[in-house]
């Protein structure tokens, strides 16, 4: 198809030689029911810059059926681009802003300044998918009068334009070339969004699992591009000018990073009219995460937890509409960066969700903005209902479903509550054999967003698992095709609904104890107690204790905060855990806090006992019969044997499971050799005072040695076991 700038004497030229061309007679415009056709210049007083079009062509054809309305736009460059939407009532476009109900468009084509045509359309109904800035009015020009007539003077995209007085020999505008019978159709998904939150990947495969060590990376090119397409992926985040051309013609929506790169510049206007254009910014960054940290040094009397809950309010609806810390940089700055302007316009973004860790603050975020929440997903177990367990004493089965619907239900209750979306994103510290099937039970649940994490050391997860799990659920959904998604964010009977001020948290960071309201040390579960009365420990275990009963009871429950938007939720069923906990002083279970410490000091205690009692025994002035001696032998042996053993083992057992921790925080050593080290430097630490004080007799070879041998030997492959299977190290290798 030859490009539109190639055309001779077409609109292009005559659009162009507007500004050179003698004045006439002005033409008179076509009436509405023959079709209309003008064409417009920017005013001499209109400010132009490189994103400003310097003429425009408007007509519309009469049809049996429907109308087709082209907009052929033209820049200082000679290169021009067209846009043809084909429907009925196509006037209110250039009259109503945003289109009237009497407006219905049928299909809708962009063919772009290369010549290259597309069309695109919704892949479940095939009725056109049109570019989000139509819908606010901004893409066409203002260009009709009140009878329907093209008026003098136009406005499109901030600046002024005059309709164009045609000179009595100036050639005629030829038409633009006819449409393609065959153009590329994009058919666009906007039920399910599976992306990558990076526009690079790592660079060599695998994952890093030294602590610390961060992957190198490359950017994404076209290959990389058409793989994650074919893969399933339909979202590009943050893609540079020199990427454009890699993502423009395929069936996914992209962001821009900048729309100046010093040598490669973005088409603009023509980028607004891609309806896979998807703005500027991609989510809202953790505003409950930076509110916290700034919360941190103040001390328990600055703030109530009540406090905090509105200040996180105040912090969202701040950030929708003006900006602030977790804010990107808008559309309208970008541009202004790239020194594109459009006057008096601000240009929004088509959604802007909330990309979060801590998941129980979904309710207050979405309160006051944001089209949805994506939660940090570094899901793992069995630390998540081990920690539930030992904290509330309760008995929630370490499964997947079960650490699932824990999770999804803040996500989805609160998505419910507001009537939005929410969605997951896979991090480098999730379960890699748990992940498809959280990615599954999001889907089922009405999920609208699906992502990876890319970028930041262990948080990264690498390309090649990316890849693999976008087939994986893109096989799930052609198999399992869902009813309409909002349907499935209503599917909960039941809803436990927290205090206002309350948070349910489960650190990422600190899964071997239970995190404080709002991870702030002011406000531990401990020794908190709510203004209402009950302590916090209190209110969260009958939490804890009506999730145990509705996951055995195979009942699908939401967990909401106490808003008033909740009892209009429509649920069956609130559990008001502050009026179930009353008066009930559940003691918080200290010795969870305690557990390794007592564990050390147990084995200190030890040390020192057995000390003391041998130190007895060996005086032989007491016992020298042999009746008492084989006594004396027989009142230590416990100590000497089974204690050792058990509380070695016990220690060391526990002390792997924290270095396990520290793994899934900061990623494996990547080597073998690291592996081995890393796991003799741990069982050293925790075997080197008692094998002080028995190097006598695994010197001598009694047989109290050899025990402690063989118990440190137990404790050395179960913590080896620990390792390996977080780290998935070969150590054959």
């Amino acid at each position: 198809m030859k490009a539109i700038r190639d055309v001779p004497a077409c609109l292009l030229a005559a659009a162009i030689a507007l500004a050179g061309g003698p004045p006439g007679a002005a033409e008179p415009p076509s009436a509405p029911e023959a079709g209309l056709s003008a064409e417009y210049r920017l005013a001499p007083d209109a400010a132009a810059d490189p994103g400003a079009p310097t003429a425009f062509r408007i007509r519309i054809s009469p049809d049996s059926d429907h109308e087709a309305l082209e907009l052929l736009v033209a820049g200082a460059d000679a290169t021009c681009f067209t846009a043809r939407w084909d429907g009925t009532g196509l006037r209110a476009l250039l009259r109503d802003r945003p289109p009237g109900p009497d407006c219905a468009i049928q299909r809708y084509r962009l063919r772009d300044r290369h010549g290259h045509e597309f069309e695109f359309a919704d892949a479940h109904t095939d009725r056109p998918y049109l570019p989000y800035l139509q819908s606010a009015g901004l893409l066409l020009p203002a260009c009709l009068d009140a009878a329907g007539l093209p008026a003098p003077v136009a406005g499109f995209l901030g600046r002024r334009y005059e309709r164009r007085e045609a000179a009595a020999t100036a050639p005629a505008a030829a038409p633009p070339p006819a449409w393609s019978t065959t153009p590329t159709v994009l058919r666009l998904d906007a039920d399910v969004l599976i992306g990558t939150s990076r526009n690079f990947k790592n660079r060599d495969p695998g994952r890093r699992r030294a602590p610390g060590a961060d992957y190198a990376y490359v950017d994404f090119t076209r290959a990389d591009y058409l793989e994650m397409a074919q893969a399933g992926i339909n979202t590009f985040d943050r893609v540079s000018p020199a990427q454009f051309a890699a993502v423009h013609d395929l069936p996914a929506f992209f962001d821009v990073d900048f729309f100046d790169s010093g040598t490669l510049r973005l088409p603009v206007p023509e980028v607004f009219f891609f309806s896979t254009f998807a703005g500027a910014e991609d989510f809202l960054d953790e505003p409950a995460y930076l509110l916290m940290g700034e919360l941190e040094a103040l001390g328990p009397d600055a703030l109530t937890p009540e406090e905090v809950a509105r200040r996180l309010e105040r912090r969202v609806a701040q950030l929708v509409s003006v900006g602030g810390p977790g804010r990107a940089p808008t559309l309208n700055r970008r541009l202004a960066a790239a020194g594109i302007r459009f006057p008096g316009i601000e240009l929004p973004e088509p959604e802007l969700p909330i990309w979060e860790e801590h998941f129980s603050t979904a309710c207050y975020q979405l309160r006051n903005g944001g089209s949805g929440i994506i939660h940090e997903g570094r899901y793992d177990l069995p630390y998540v209902p081990g920690i539930l367990n030992e904290t509330y004493r309760t008995a929630i089965p370490a499964t997947p479903d079960s650490l699932f619907r824990i999770y999804f239900a803040f996500l989805r209750g609160a998505a419910r509550v507001y009537g939005k979306d929410w969605g997951t994103s896979i991090y480098g510290q999730a379960d890699r054999e748990h992940a498809p099937q959280g990615l599954r039970m999001a889907y089922d649940r009405g999920a609208r967003y699906l992502w990876f994490w890319s970028s930041d050391q262990g948080h990264h997860l690498p390309y090649e698992e990316q890849l693999a799990l976008a087939r994986e659920i893109r096989d799930y959904i052609r198999d399992h095709p869902r009813p309409a998604r909002a349907g499935l964010v209503r599917g909960a009977r039941a809803a436990i609904v927290l205090p206002y001020g309350f948070t349910f948290s489960i650190s990422d960071w600190t899964k071997s104890r239970p995190a404080p309201l709002w991870q702030l040390a002011a406000f531990p579960i401990e020794q908190g107690r709510s203004a209402a009365g009950p302590s916090f420990y209190a209110v969260l275990k009958r939490a804890a204790e009506r999730m145990e009963e509705l996951l055995a009871a195979g009942v699908e429950f939401d967990v909401v905060v106490d808003l008033p938007e909740v009892k209009v939720a429509g649920y069956e069923t609130l559990y008001y855990v502050l009026d179930e906990a009353g008066t009930r002083e559940d003691p918080f279970p200290d010795w969870i806090l305690w557990r390794r410490q007592l564990l050390a000091a147990g084995l200190a205690a030890f040390l020192l006992l057995h000390g003391a009692i041998w130190s007895i025994a060996r005086r032989r002035a007491r016992v020298r019969t042999a009746l008492e001696r084989p006594l004396v032998r027989c009142l230590t042996a416990p100590w000497r044997l089974v204690l050792p053993g058990t509380l070695a083992l016990a220690f060391e057992v526990r002390l792997a499971a924290w270095f396990q921790l520290q793994i899934l925080q900061f990623g494996m050593p990547e080597t073998p050799f690291d592996v081995r080290l890393f796991a003799v430097a741990a069982l050293a630490l925790a075997a080197l005072p008692p094998f002080l004080y028995w190097r006598r007799h695994l010197r001598n070879g009694r047989w109290t040695g050899l025990a402690f041998l063989l118990a440190c030997a137990i404790a050395f492959g179960l913590e080896l076991e620990l390792l390996l299977r977080v780290g998935g190290v070969d150590l054959t290798g």
